[in-house]
């Protein structure tokens, strides 16, 4: 073999070998983004597109780029995501517990508060209640409250027990609906007990971010104006990500949150209904709730 043919044929073979390793990294990219990106099939194939174009002048490579698509073509489908609630078996698993208005830890708050901003331990026993006709709750995770007017205050307070729901990653979504112009719609993240939990709050025509600690409120750190129409309903979904936390409404991000103290690493879920002005109804419903660990 001649001196130009032979340099020819290294200078293909060494095209060839950098185009293979260059595959190679690409395809372990692209298995690495499958696992972290939301919708990875998207990113697998541009990633392949990008391949193939520098591949179709070789037959050689064209086909090693089939074998690696088949090679790497499960990693275009999402890796499956556990589901953490609602479960098939509610009264096993656990689902809302429900408090009212009468709730020892609501009729002795400020004194509980006040102990505990002392540093003082509680020492509280629960009593047992059961939602009357007035709050419906659905083997499914629903939520239907329409409570008359109460002479003083009037709450609902549903949360799921931290004992047996405790999440770190996870992606809330569910649909909220308001009925009446009740003060406060809250819904409570990594949920620690009535004193301590992350939530998101819609009052006032906006939604807020806040931080419930030892039962001191760090109200309204971000807020932005969102109007809530009676009986239009809204698709929410909460996003706990180690220490970010984000709200979306109907597809659009609201609050982008991140919590540099990371106070609450695990917890669950509430959902929590006030109204103290002593003549507006509580009417709202929560319904098609999801929760998927992330």
């Amino acid at each position: 073999m001649s001196y130009p043919l032979h340099a020819a044929v290294a200078r293909t073979r060494m095209k060839i070998t950098l185009s293979m390793t260059c595959i190679d990294a690409i395809t372990t990219d692209a298995a690495a983004a499958a696992k972290r990106s939301p919708r990875p099939r998207r990113r697998i194939a541009r990633l392949l597109w990008w391949v193939m174009g520098r591949l179709r002048p070789r037959r050689r490579l064209r086909h090693a780029y089939r074998v690696l698509r088949m090679r790497y073509a499960p990693l275009a489908a999402a890796p499956p995501r556990r589901k953490l609630f609602p479960l098939t078996d509610p009264l096993k698993h656990g689902g809302w517990t429900f408090r009212d208005e009468n709730w020892v830890r609501v009729v002795h708050r400020n004194e509980h508060r006040r102990l505990l901003r002392e540093g003082r331990a509680l020492t509280v026993v629960d009593d047992e209640q059961e939602p009357n006709d007035e709050v419906k709750c659905g083997n499914d995770g629903s939520i239907v409250a329409d409570l008359a007017v109460r002479a003083r205050q009037a709450w609902v307070w549903l949360y799921l027990d931290p004992a047996h729901h405790s999440w770190r990653n996870f992606r809330w979504e569910f649909t909220a609906r308001r009925d009446s112009e009740f003060r406060e719609l809250q819904f409570g993240f990594r949920y620690q007990d009535f004193y301590n939990r992350y939530r998101f709050r819609h009052e006032d025509d906006h939604l807020h971010f806040d931080i419930v600690i030892n039962g001191g409120f760090r109200n309204s750190i971000h807020r932005v104006p969102f109007r809530m129409n009676l009986g239009q309903e809204y698709r929410f979904a909460i996003e706990a990500r180690e220490n970010r936390f984000v709200l979306t409404v109907d597809g659009v991000v609201r609050l982008d949150e991140i919590d540099a103290e990371q106070l609450f690493p695990r917890g669950s879920i509430a959902v929590i209904f006030w109204e103290d002005d002593g003549k507006t109804p509580v009417k709202a419903s929560v319904s098609d709730i999801s929760v998927v660990e992330t």
